[in-house]
C-alpha cells in the first residue's frame, strides 16, 4: 500500500491518499510513479510531518521531525515507541491529547505548542493535527505537521516589550506634565497671594 501525503502551505487542507497498488487505475499509476517520488517530496519539507494510530503510536516521520527531534531514523522511531507528546512542555500536553480527539472526531485542529529542550531543536510550533480517511470515510489514522515559528514569537515578544515601553514612556510623560501643570499652579497661587497678578 502506498502513502501519499500532500499539505497547502497556510491552509488547512490536507490531503493523504491510501492507494492500493494491485487495484491502481493506470492512469494514476502513471501519475504516481512510484513510492519514492512522494518520499522525496515529504522528506523534502522542513516541517516535522508525522503519521500516528488512532492511539498515538508513531507510524511514520519524515526527515524534517527526524532532524528536529534528533532520532536516527523513522523506523527505528517507530521501533523504540518514541511519543511526540514527550517533547513538549507539561502546560502544553493537554492541548495535543484534545487535538488528537478532536482528529479521532473528524476534525482538524492548529495549536500552538512548546518543546522542552531535550525533546526537540525549536522552541515553539504550530502544529496541524488531522484525521486520515479510508475510501469508506472511516477515520484510520492522524496526520500531524508541525512548523517551526520560533522566530515569529521571538519577534512578537520584543514587540510587545517595544509596545509596553512606549505605554510606560507615555505614562512617565503624562505623569511629568502634570507635574509641571501642578508646579505652575503653585507659583501662580503663591504669586496670587503675595500680590502680584503676573507671573
Amino acid at each position: 500500500m502506498l502513502l501519499v501525503f500532500c499539505m497547502i502551505r497556510g491552509t488547512k487542507n490536507i490531503v493523504v491518499i491510501l492507494i492500493n497498488n494491485k487495484n491502481m487505475d493506470k492512469d494514476l499509476e502513471q501519475k504516481i510513479k512510484d513510492e519514492h517520488t512522494y518520499q522525496v517530496l515529504v522528506d523534502t519539507s522542513p516541517d516535522c510531518i508525522k503519521l500516528f494510530d488512532l492511539e498515538g503510536n508513531l507510524l511514520f516521520i519524515n526527515k524534517g521531525g527526524l532532524k528536529e527531534h534528533n532520532l536516527e531514523s523513522s523506523e527505528k522511531a517507530v521501533a523504540d515507541k518514541w511519543k511526540a507528546i514527550e517533547t513538549l512542555v507539561e502546560e502544553d500536553r493537554p492541548k495535543l491529547l484534545k487535538a488528537f480527539e478532536e482528529a479521532k472526531k473528524g476534525n482538524i485542529t492548529d495549536i500552538e505548542i512548546r518543546h522542552t529542550h531535550e525533546g526537540a531543536n525549536r522552541d515553539v510550533c504550530l502544529e496541524t493535527i488531522a484525521p486520515v480517511k479510508d475510501e469508506a470515510g472511516n477515520i484510520i489514522a492522524i496526520f500531524g505537521v508541525s512548523r517551526d515559528i520560533s522566530y515569529l514569537k521571538k519577534i512578537e515578544k520584543q514587540l510587545e516589550e517595544k509596545i509596553l515601553a512606549v505605554e510606560n514612556m507615555k505614562v512617565i510623560n503624562e505623569e511629568w506634565y502634570q507635574k509641571m501643570i501642578d508646579q505652575e499652579m503653585e507659583i501662580m497661587a503663591l504669586k496670587n497671594k503675595l500680590g502680584e497678578k503676573d507671573f
